[in-house]
């Protein structure tokens, strides 16, 4: 059955809402099912993404408009009146009476055509008085007012500015908003920056990053896969706070590696890069890439088949669960890297839909795996190893005081990140917090995702 790209839209977004689905594997899996074009799939996925993003701030908005509660709503009505108010108040290039139009016509092809009139009259009334839309009071109700016109719980704002000032949550905030921005880590063993940016067509719009060598940064682009490169494998899709990971890494020759929670495997793939290009060789290294979800590893594979890496016998993908002690991997790494499951708070603008499932006790239930890990990963690490743990995510409770609980286990030392790097990272970011072995980067002043690191020796 043919539908139109509203209707998609529609599907989705009742999938994501009333079905607990993920947004991305929903997207993915509605591009499939109605074999959408290239371009209706730009249109379809800005839609669905904004309305998650700002469907708080929605639903507040038809509340004061709708004699109906929302949670006496059907979801047909509900994502309807959700997806086509978005449309109205953030995509100006889309005509008004066609967004009406196409609103009240789904819902006339619905089991519930009388309603069609109760949408249309809600619509219009939005439209009418959108200068008019009552916000909680900045001055005297100020977390509601971020709550609402941030659209993001209130329980996360009453969060982070137990952590932040005002200042620095609204800018959290307002980054979690924006259109994320793509960067791509270069494969700088394979090829320079200037020979991958030189097969650049005139209408990509690019900009090579200040703040890392072989970081680029595209200002607009709706195909990943059309950039000159990536079936090769010439560069890795990675936000640059995640690329900062291998930069804090001290390599040496005959390294043996565990990257314990690795899918999709970017932060290995750079790991091996920098491994290559500094040592000129493919073998002078071991490393096992783990992950205990066999669609994950399937992630894994897929991205060293796309890096013609598949072929090598010292790179290993293997089943693991993190928080299960391997006793096959006791004391045998010199680097063991813990990118811990986390609640993702330094990327929420690229999860539209994370906002909306992320529950308070989620953070304590987390915390507490995060310990599991680190638990389990200090023993996989080798005398005057090294162990690094990131995150992305922004919260004190999963990066700072694991932190200081790696120290209190007496095994580890603080290991001195570098220097002329963290002051690299200070001059582009200044709301960076930065300590001798950890980095955490505040989303908000710059346009990198929020990210925490830090670095510690076996004794």
């Amino acid at each position: 059955m043919n539908k139109t790209n509203r209707e998609i839209i529609l599907d989705a977004l009742r999938q994501i809402n009333d079905n607990g689905a993920y947004s991305h594997e929903t997207i993915g899996s509605m591009f499939i099912k109605y074999n959408v074009s290239e371009q209706d799939r730009v249109f379809i996925t800005r839609i669905i993404k904004g309305t998650l993003t700002y469907q708080i701030r929605i639903d507040y908005i038809i509340s004061q408009f709708s004699s109906v509660k929302i949670n006496k709503m059907k979801p047909i009505i509900l994502n309807t009146l959700r997806m086509s108010i978005y449309q109205m108040l953030f995509c100006d290039y889309i005509e008004t009476y066609a967004i009406i139009n196409e609103a009240v016509n789904i819902i006339k092809k619905s089991p519930l055509k009388n309603l069609s009139g109760f949408v249309n009259a809600i619509l219009r009334n939005v439209d009418r008085n959108r200068d008019k839309i009552d916000y909680p009071d900045k001055n005297t109700d100020y977390n509601n007012y971020l709550h609402i016109y941030y659209s993001i719980p209130l329980w996360i704002i009453e969060m982070l500015s137990k952590q932040y000032s005002k200042e620095i949550v609204e800018n959290i905030l307002h980054y979690y908003n924006k259109e994320p921005k793509l960067f791509i880590r270069v494969n700088e063993s394979k090829i320079s920056v200037n020979e991958l940016t030189s097969l650049f067509s005139p209408d990509i719009q690019f900009e090579k990053s200040t703040l890392l060598p072989y970081a680029i940064k595209f200002n607009k682009i709706e195909n990943i896969s059309s950039i000159p490169g990536y079936n090769e494998g010439l560069f890795a899709i990675q936000d640059i706070s995640s690329q900062l990971v291998g930069e804090v890494l001290k390599f040496k020759n005959n390294m043996k590696i565990l990257d314990l929670c690795c899918s999709p495997g970017g932060k290995s793939l750079h790991i091996i890069d920098k491994l290559y290009k500094e040592f000129n060789t493919e073998t002078n290294f071991e490393i096992y890439m783990c992950d205990k979800s066999k669609n994950r590893l399937d992630l894994i594979k897929h991205n060293l088949e796309r890096f013609k890496l598949d072929h090598l016998p010292n790179i290993h993908v293997v089943e693991n669960d993190a928080t299960v002690f391997n006793k096959d991997f006791e004391d045998k790494f010199d680097l063991v890297l813990v990118d811990a499951p986390c609640s993702g708070f330094g990327t929420l603008g690229r999860k539209s839909d994370l906002r909306l499932k992320r529950e308070k006790d989620n953070i304590t239930a987390l915390s507490k795996i995060q310990r599991e890990i680190i638990d389990v990963a200090k023993k996989y690490v080798k005398q005057n190893g090294n162990l690094i743990y990131s995150t992305c995510t922004i919260l004190k409770e999963e990066n700072q005081e694991n932190a200081n609980y790696i120290l209190s286990l007496n095994d580890f030392v603080a290991s001195p990140i570098d220097k002329e790097l963290r002051d690299r990272i200070k001059e582009y970011d200044s709301d960076t917090i930065i300590t001798e072995n950890e980095i955490l980067i505040i989303p908000g002043k710059s346009d990198i995702d929020g990210f925490y690191i830090s670095s510690f020796t076996k004794k």
